[in-house]
C-alpha cells in the first residue's frame, strides 16, 4: 500500500527537475526558499503572537504558516534536488522546530491560555498532522532517525491518542470546511502513519464527511464562497483519494450526483477573466490548484472544464503540504498543454442557493438572494457583481479581516460584513439585519430576469416589499427595483465599486463600465470608505418622497 504513489520515487522527481511542464513548479518553490528560507532562520509562531489575540483579537498568524512555507519549500527541493545539502538540513530543522510547538492550533481556535487543550485538534493542527506524515513518507530513507522519531511521537500524541481520548471533536458536527479539513487530515495522518488503527477511527471520518456534504444544496453551490470550496472540498477529494489507494477500491462518494455538483462549482464562478464570485468571505479573484484540477478532470471528464494554465497556482495561502502533494501527485502533463476554453457563453441558476451566475463574452454578471444565516455570512439578499476586463466593476469585497470580533457577535460591525458595503438599497438609514428569518422570497428565474422580493432582509415593518429584478441584455444588464415602503425618511440605492466613478450627464463611469440612469429623476452622490489598502467607493442615489421605482443599466 502506496498512499503517496509516485512521490515516493526518485525517478519521477528527476522527471520534475528535467521537464519543461514542471517548471512553473520548480521556480515557485525556489523563489519561496530565496524569499523565506535562505537568510531567514526557521520560524514558529512566537508568546507575543498568542498575547496580541488574547489581548486584541487580532490575529497574528505569519510565524505559524511561515513556518510550514519553509517545510513546504525545503521538502519539495530537497526531492527535486537530492544533492544540495542544505535542503534537507532545512527540513530537519523544520521538523524539530514544528514538533515542538506548544499546540499546532492557532492561537484563534486555542481557547483562554488557562482553559485551553494543547491537543486540541483545529484545522491546522490538522494539518499539520497530515503534512508531517507525508514528508515523513515522502523523505523517510533520508531523515534521521532522532527526527523520525520526533514526528511519529507528536502524530500519535496530538493526533492519535488525542482522537481517542476524545468522544467528539466539534469539528465532527461542522457542517463546513471544519468537518471536511479536519477529517480528511486525521485520516491521512493515520492512514500513513498508523494504518493498524485507521479502522478504529474510519466511522467517525466517514460520518464528518456525511456532515460537510450535508453543508451543500444539490445544486453544488458552496455558501461559504467559492475560496472556501477549494479549501473544503479539496480536503474531501484527498480523503476519498486516500481512501481508494488505502482499501485498494474505487470510492463511492464519486457516484453521486450532489458530489459531481459540487465538483463543477468553481469553474463556474469566473465571470471575466480571473475575476471571480466573491459572495461571503470568498475573494476577488480566483484560481485554482492545477493538479486538483486534473484530479477532478480525471473522475469527471465530461463536465470539468481544463482552464487555462495562467489561472493555476503552486502556492497554498496556509502552506498545506496536503495540498500541494495532491497538486503534484495529480499534476498531468497532457491536461497541462491541452487547456480548453473557459470563457465560453455560462448560464447558472442554482435554485436552493439562489445564486445566479451568467457569463457572456462582454461581461461577468453574479447574484444571489438567500438569507442573513448563511455560512460565513455576509448580510448581502440581493446583492449582485458586474464584472468586464478580467476586473469587478461593481464589487463584493469579500472578507475583512480575519479577528477576533470578526467572528463574533460584532461581526456586523464590520465594513466588509454589513451591507452597507454591498449593492443593496438602505431603507431610512437601516440595513439589513442578520439572521436565517430574514431572507429573499419569491425567487425566481426565467432564463433573461432574475427577480426576488427583498423586504425581508430588513427589520422595517413599513417595508412591505421591495422586489429586485435583475434583466440579462447582450451588453449588460438593467437593475429595476419596486419598493412599496410606508414609513418616513429616504430610500436609498446603493453601488459599491473599488474604481472612483466619474459622474457625467446621466451616466457614471465605473472602470471600464458605465451607469446609465434617468438624470431628471436621480442624483447621484459618492460616498467613501477607507479599507486598509483601497478606497470602497459608494455610488448612492436617494428615491424622493413617495417614489415607487428605480432602474438604472450597466454596461
Amino acid at each position: 500500500m502506496n498512499l503517496l504513489g509516485k512521490l515516493t520515487d526518485p525517478a519521477f522527481w528527476q522527471e520534475v527537475r528535467e521537464k519543461d511542464c514542471y517548471k512553473n513548479f520548480r521556480d515557485k518553490y525556489i523563489q519561496r526558499w530565496e524569499e523565506e528560507c535562505e537568510n531567514t532562520p526557521p520560524n514558529t509562531l512566537r508568546y507575543t503572537d498568542w498575547l496580541e489575540f488574547w489581548r486584541t483579537g487580532k490575529r497574528i498568524e505569519f510565524n505559524y504558516f511561515q513556518a510550514r512555507q519553509q517545510l513546504l519549500a525545503s521538502t519539495f527541493l530537497s526531492l527535486i534536488y537530492p544533492e544540495e545539502q542544505k535542503y534537507i538540513d532545512r527540513v530537519h530543522n523544520q521538523l524539530f522546530v514544528i514538533t515542538n510547538e506548544f499546540s499546532w492550533c492557532l492561537p484563534a481556535h486555542y481557547g483562554k491560555p488557562t482553559e485551553g487543550n494543547r491537543l486540541n485538534i483545529d484545522l491546522f493542527a490538522a494539518e499539520t498532522g497530515i503534512g508531517l506524515a507525508e514528508v515523513y513518507t515522502m523523505l523517510e530513507d533520508r531523515l534521521d532517525d532522532f527526527i523520525k522519531m520526533r514526528v511519529r511521537e507528536e502524530i500519535e500524541r496530538r493526533i492519535v491518542n488525542s482522537m481517542a481520548a476524545t468522544p467528539k471533536f466539534i469539528f465532527e458536527d461542522m457542517s463546513n470546511n471544519w468537518s471536511s479539513v479536519c477529517g480528511a487530515s486525521v485520516a491521512g495522518a493515520i492512514m500513513l502513519m498508523f494504518p493498524e488503527r485507521f479502522e478504529e477511527f474510519k466511522p467517525r471520518i466517514d460520518k464528518a464527511m456525511e456532515v460537510f456534504l450535508s453543508g451543500y444544496r444539490d445544486d453544488g453551490v458552496c455558501l461559504e464562497g467559492a475560496t472556501y470550496w477549494v479549501y473544503g472540498f479539496g480536503f474531501f477529494c484527498i480523503y476519498a483519494d486516500m481512501l481508494e489507494k488505502f482499501y485498494g477500491k474505487k470510492c463511492e462518494y464519486f457516484e453521486r450526483a450532489k458530489v459531481k455538483n459540487i465538483a463543477t462549482f468553481m469553474q463556474k464562478t469566473f465571470l471575466s477573466g480571473k475575476a471571480c464570485v466573491s459572495f461571503s468571505d470568498a475573494g476577488r479573484t480566483g484560481s485554482f490548484n492545477v493538479g486538483f484540477l486534473h484530479f477532478l478532470k480525471k473522475k469527471y471528464p465530461d463536465d470539468i472544464i481544463l482552464l487555462k494554465s495562467e489561472f493555476s497556482t503552486t502556492r497554498e495561502g496556509t502552506a498545506s503540504m496536503a495540498k500541494s502533494v495532491l497538486t503534484i501527485m495529480n499534476f498531468d502533463e497532457q491536461m497541462y498543454y491541452n487547456p480548453e476554453d473557459a470563457s465560453v457563453d455560462l448560464t447558472y441558476y442554482a435554485p436552493e442557493s439562489e445564486w445566479l451566475i451568467r457569463r457572456l463574452p462582454l461581461f461577468g454578471f453574479a447574484a444571489k438572494g438567500g438569507n442573513n444565516k448563511e455560512p460565513h455570512n455576509h448580510n448581502d439578499i440581493g446583492s449582485f457583481i458586474f464584472a468586464k476586463d478580467g476586473e469587478q466593476m461593481l464589487v463584493d469585497l469579500g472578507p475583512g479581516a480575519y479577528t477576533k470580533q470578526y467572528f463574533s457577535g460584532e461581526r456586523y460591525k464590520t465594513f466588509q460584513a454589513c451591507s452597507r458595503s454591498h449593492s443593496v438599497p438602505i431603507i431610512n438609514g437601516i440595513y439589513q439585519t442578520n439572521g436565517p428569518t430574514f431572507k429573499a422570497k419569491d425567487v425566481s428565474f426565467d432564463g433573461t430576469v432574475f427577480t426576488m422580493d427583498i423586504a425581508g432582509a430588513y427589520n422595517v415593518p413599513e417595508l412591505k416589499s421591495l422586489v429586485r429584478r435583475f434583466t440579462i441584455l447582450n451588453d449588460g444588464i438593467e437593475l429595476s427595483d419596486t419598493v412599496d415602503y410606508e414609513g418616513g425618511g429616504t430610500v436609498t440605492e446603493r453601488f459599491a465599486t473599488l474604481y472612483e466613478p466619474v459622474i457625467r450627464d446621466g451616466e457614471i463611469d465605473v472602470g471600464t463600465a458605465v451607469i446609465y440612469y434617468d438624470k431628471t429623476a436621480f442624483t447621484p452622490y459618492i460616498v467613501e470608505e477607507q479599507l486598509s489598502k483601497a478606497t470602497c467607493y459608494l455610488i448612492n442615489f436617494d428615491l424622493s418622497n413617495g417614489e415607487k421605482e428605480f432602474k438604472m443599466t450597466v454596461k
